[in-house]
């Protein structure tokens, strides 16, 4: 709370140049006090890792600065992730917004670190609603779904659209969950959902960076059992980086 209130003093003067000294003492000093202590913290916890790691039958050396660099990065930068997870899917998808719980997101997290970080790092993606949309971006590049249907060219319609995950559901198996909150490993995370919702994110951005003229030519010669043929080639490509992943539930057999 102390670093806002500093913040505050420094953007309301008007001049280029700002001294520390202009900020009042009794701001300064709770934010010295309050680095002081989570300087504090992070040693006492870094000295703790380190005794720990000495008595370990490890061989390679602590590194003490390193650890205590993250140490302090947590303490001085508390992740936020869970928050603004719990807004997006408030704000994108409210029917399922329940099951954004701490425990499930905390759940989530500690299943995600198992995970490859590509794999990892799409799942987050289509929780903060960081996919290349029109909807997301304000613009008019795609005004409707790049794989055909009548729907617009936004999130809360990619992680259920029949075409995209029809396509999924022959390619990497069985037909993916219908339930929202598994879609999006909010409930019951597992593998099989992982990797098929990387499919999904992986499929969809290169349909739209490099096969978006021909999808919609598909689409306006109503082809849609050639569209859907093209697409399953793309994810057939997807499926094949995917089975190289440490710990993807799919084979190429």
């Amino acid at each position: 709370m102390l670093l806002p209130q500093v913040r505050a003093e420094r953007f309301t003067k008007s001049s280029k140049y700002y001294h520390y000294s202009e900020i009042s003492p009794r701001a300064l000093g709770g934010v010295l006090a309050s680095t002081r202590d989570s300087k504090h913290a992070a040693l006492i916890e870094t000295l703790a890792l380190q005794k720990v790691w000495e008595q370990s039958p490890a061989k390679t050396r602590f590194k003490f600065q390193k650890v205590l660099e993250g140490r302090l990065l947590l303490r001085l930068y508390p992740d936020d992730i869970s928050a603004t997870i719990v807004r997006r899917i408030s704000k994108h998808f409210p029917s399922i917004s329940r099951f954004a719980t701490p425990e499930a997101l905390k759940s989530l997290q500690v299943f995600l670190c198992d995970l490859p970080t590509c794999v990892s790092q799409q799942v987050l993606r289509t929780l903060v609603n960081a996919w290349l949309t029109t909807s997301r971006m304000h613009d008019s590049f795609c005004n409707r779904c790049v794989f055909g249907c009548p729907s617009p060219d936004a999130l809360e319609h990619y992680v259920l659209c029949p075409v995209l995950w029809r396509v999924i559901g022959r390619v990497f198996g069985s037909s993916p969950s219908d339930s929202l909150e598994v879609v999006l490993l909010l409930a019951s995370p597992n593998l099989v959902s992982a990797f098929r919702l990387y499919a999904a994110v992986t499929i969809f951005h290169a349909c739209r960076a490099s096969h978006l003229a021909r999808l919609r030519t598909f689409t306006e010669n109503n082809e849609g059992e050639a569209l859907e043929k093209f697409l399953i080639e793309i994810a057939r490509g997807v499926r094949s980086k995917v089975s190289s992943l440490k710990g993807a539930p799919f084979d190429m057999s």
